[in-house]
């Protein structure tokens, strides 16, 4: 079998084990990941038998034909959604077909059990995420291809901040680099948070301009051929309060313990706590509010469902998690540290290498 093959077998799987027939994919990243298929279009039906059908419009059928194996029955849409949806699920002569719920509007969900009375719908949730949290060879590599990518375009974009050029500016700034390195498209907006604002963990950047003798926090990623990177670092702009460079190195430290802790067994609460009691411990416990990190993968934001938070995750051999502790102080300014972080079976492994040992100055 090969890659794609390989992964659908674990849903073959699943689905005996859950005692169900079928399960409908709508979720683009899933589908890429149990297909090879990289358009925007498409729907996947999955039978306990071992039936795949992927379902598109007449704009991706060369595509398929080229990315997806001969296991995969294609299947060209040429009427409404609902409709073909009903037409092929109604030819699997199913009684009971579990949906992916967090893909689906309620309102087409509702019309689907309406369209097909005579099967039993549930939603699911996360299957095929659960099985992305592991990540294979080629995975990883991919991975650190994006990293390396992302870290090469923050050092050439690093000179042109300067007093006076804007959040927005330099943001774009490393946005067009990113795209000019190699990434396909960056991974989230990208944050650039200066001064006061960086105290805000997800301050978008602003017409704010950069001042001298404040931090900069830049957190930015970007897509190599479908994988992310997600890296986050703070620099100052001239010199700093003494107060600063002190919470640099506190969230440094608290980097370092968490890290640490990111071994076989352990849970992510443990890798938070470990960042957490540190920082609680220097005074600034109430200025960490987050989570200490998520994974990565096809997903910017991997283990972070409310229903399956990060915290609750038992860390696994090739699991690729972020680090990123952070203190932010109203009015002050603020730190974040994130590093890309891969699950071993020793030490992790720091994926991420720009600068962190110090407080860089710009």
């Amino acid at each position: 079998m090969n890659l794609y093959q390989t992964r659908r077998e674990q849903i073959y799987q699943k689905l005996t084990k859950e005692q169900t027939q079928a399960m409908l994919v709508f979720n683009e990243k899933n589908i890429r990941y149990l297909t090879g298929f990289t358009g925007d279009e498409a729907q996947l039906l999955l039978t306990e038998s071992g039936n795949a059908i992927l379902m598109s419009d007449s704009r991706f059928m060369a595509q398929i034909e080229t990315e997806v194996d001969d296991k995969v029955t294609i299947y060209n849409k040429t009427n409404s959604l609902l409709q073909e949806l009903a037409t092929v699920i109604t030819k699997q002569k199913l009684t009971e077909l579990v949906v992916e719920g967090d893909d689906i509007s309620a309102s087409l969900f509702i019309d689907l059990k309406e369209s097909l009375s005579a099967i039993e719908l549930t939603l699911c949730h996360q299957w095929v995420e659960q099985l992305q949290m592991i990540k294979d060879e080629g995975e990883i590599s991919l991975i650190k291809k994006a990293i390396e990518i992302s870290e090469q375009s923050l050092e050439k974009v690093l000179p042109k901040i300067t007093p006076g050029i804007t959040e927005k500016e330099i943001a774009n700034l490393l946005d067009f680099q990113l795209k000019q390195d190699g990434l396909s498209d960056i991974s989230f907006e990208t944050i650039v948070a200066s001064g006061y604002r960086s105290a805000w963990p997800h301050g978008a950047a602003s017409d704010k301009k950069i001042e001298k003798n404040e931090l900069v926090t830049i957190d930015f990623g970007g897509y190599y051929k479908g994988y992310t990177s997600d890296i986050t670092r703070t620099f100052a702009v001239g010199e700093v309060s003494d107060e600063l460079k002190k919470i640099y190195h506190i969230v440094l430290e608290a980097n370092r313990r968490a890290t640490a802790k990111a071994k076989i067994g352990c849970t992510g609460l443990e890798v938070d706590r470990a960042a957490r009691k540190y920082i609680q411990e220097c005074g600034y416990g109430q200025y960490f509010g987050h989570g200490i990190g998520h994974g990565i993968g096809l997903n910017v934001h991997e283990l972070t469902d409310p229903r399956l938070s990060f915290k609750d995750v038992t860390l696994q051999k090739d699991m690729i998690i972020t680090i990123e502790p952070g203190i932010y102080v109203p009015g002050l300014g603020g730190v974040r540290i994130e590093d890309d972080v891969l699950i071993t079976d020793g030490e992790p492994e720091v994926l991420t290498s720009l600068p962190k040992a110090e407080l860089i100055k710009l």
